[in-house]
C-alpha cells in the first residue's frame, strides 16, 4: 500500500466517523468492523514500518 493510498484510506475514515459525529449517530458494528479491517489491512501493508498505538494520522 503506497502513501497516497493510505491517505485516501484514512480521508474516507476520518470523513464516514465525523459524518456519523456530526449526525449524532451511534457507531454500529458494521462501521467499526470496516474501520477495523481498513486498519488490518494498512498495517499488514506497511510491515515493519508500522507501530503499534504509534499515532499514523492527526486532523488538523
Amino acid at each position: 500500500m503506497d502513501a497516497i493510498r493510505i491517505t485516501e484510506v484514512i480521508k474516507g475514515l476520518m470523513k464516514l466517523l465525523q459524518n456519523m459525529s456530526d449526525s449524532g449517530e451511534d457507531y454500529d458494528g458494521k462501521i467499526v468492523e470496516r474501520v477495523e479491517s481498513e486498519v488490518n489491512e494498512m498495517k499488514e501493508e506497511l510491515g515493519s514500518w508500522f507501530i503499534d498505538d504509534f499515532e499514523i494520522y492527526r486532523a488538523s
